[in-house]
């Protein structure tokens, strides 16, 4: 029905450039009358600038394009950050016969800075990212008008249009919530219900049938679509420190934005008008929509009907991951003998990782969850729908 997943060798290539600043910091300690009891030069990261990447090169890329050859997706990854931080470190002691201050520059944690590693534990497998590359293809077969759909709901169509006109000859209006006398709350429902799946998708539907009376070309042979979604979280954490001198508090915060993407390039003619009766005996069973929120059956029918048309295609999954860090240090309390200012540091960092796969266009429904509180309030609808009178 569809033509395997080929693989091909391609040659790797990777690049990196990597701008790690550390500076020279000192640490000095000196007694009252003056004299310098020691003084300690370390190596500290300061700022972080890099970017890296590992991919592979497809031979005769750029010739190849210009002949209009529908080339393979490839393995791909990019990481970079960007950050920096600065601190300072100061204290006195004195132990009742001898005083002394200790001073300078100082950023002794090194957490602000974002690593490849870190970012790297956000990232999805590729096969929780299948029902993008579905959704893709779906996409592409339902350029085309769905015919036969539309004639097989000819008659509900028929139906509301009728109901329209009787209750717009005889001025009723829907009844009003809470009344005491008949099913108020049914009624309501039933009109929200017929408004949302009755004269909403009529209006889609003719949009649709516009667009490709008007639009589609039917000499075209080759389509690219892509699918994604995109959410945010945050984590913030805080560890308690213990130093010779004082005691503190490190606190980290990194704010997540996941991007994930599934694409599907293919040399396909997709019919300007389908009749597609596997599609159509499914958008017709009563509720299959609630089902779709859930398990998408109708994008996996769809999604089907594509590879049974296409000649070739290419699919990927993918992923971008933003990580954003803040990082601060600062002495809470000193232990006996000790006081001051103590140590404080500040860095943040920014960093982002891309990621792309190979893959494939799955047959089977998959599992997606696409709830809204618009979708909630329909499943309420449908409850009362079906509630009977007592």
């Amino acid at each position: 029905m569809f033509s395997p997943l080929t693989c091909s060798s391609y040659q790797r290539r990777s690049g990196n450039s990597d701008n790690q600043q550390n500076q020279s910091q000192k640490v000095e300690c000196r007694r009252s009358d003056g004299y310098l009891i020691s003084s300690e030069t370390k190596d500290r990261l300061v700022s972080v600038d890099t970017e890296n990447f590992v991919g592979q090169n497809i031979p005769d890329y750029h010739r190849r394009v210009r002949e209009g050859e529908l080339l393979p997706s490839t393995y791909f990854k990019r990481f970079s950050n960007h950050g920096s931080s600065t601190g300072t470190y100061s204290y006195d002691q004195s132990t009742g016969t001898t005083y002394r201050q200790v001073w300078g520059d100082y950023t002794p944690y090194t957490d602000w800075a974002l690593t490849e590693d870190i970012v790297n534990a956000y990232v999805p497998e590729p096969s929780t990212l299948s029902r993008y590359a579905q959704n893709a293809a779906a996409k592409i077969y339902n350029q085309g008008y769905d015919a036969l759909t539309s004639l097989a709901e000819l008659a509900e169509t028929r139906r509301m249009f009728i109901n329209l006109g009787k209750r717009l000859w005889k001025m009723k209006l829907p009844k009003k919530l809470f009344k005491k006398k008949g099913a108020t709350l049914r009624s309501v429902s039933n009109d929200w219900m017929e408004g949302r799946y009755g004269w909403r998708t009529l209006v889609y539907d003719i949009m649709s049938l516009n667009d490709a009376l008007r639009n589609f070309d039917e000499s075209r042979t080759r389509y690219s679509e892509r699918s994604g979604d995109k959410w945010s979280t945050s984590y913030y954490s805080e560890v308690p420190m213990s130093w010779m001198a004082f005691y503190g508090l490190k606190i980290i915060e990194d704010h997540i934005e996941i991007q994930v993407r599934g694409s599907v390039a293919a040399d396909i003619e997709v019919p300007k008008f389908q009749f597609n009766p596997l599609q159509t005996g499914w958008e017709v069973i009563p509720f299959s929509f609630v089902i779709d929120w859930f398990l998408g059956v109708g994008r996996a029918l769809s999604a089907l009907s594509f590879l049974s048309l296409q000649r070739k295609y290419v699919a990927s999954v993918g992923s971008r991951i933003t990580v954003e860090r803040t990082f601060s240090f600062d002495t809470t309390s000193f232990k006996t003998g000790f006081f001051g200012d103590g140590v404080h540091q500040t860095g943040s960092c920014k960093a982002v990782l891309d990621t792309r796969h190979p893959w494939h266009v799955p047959i089977f429904p998959l599992p997606s969850l696409r709830i809204n509180a618009l979708k909630i309030t329909d499943l309420a609808a449908m409850v009362f729908q079906k509630t009977r009178r007592r």
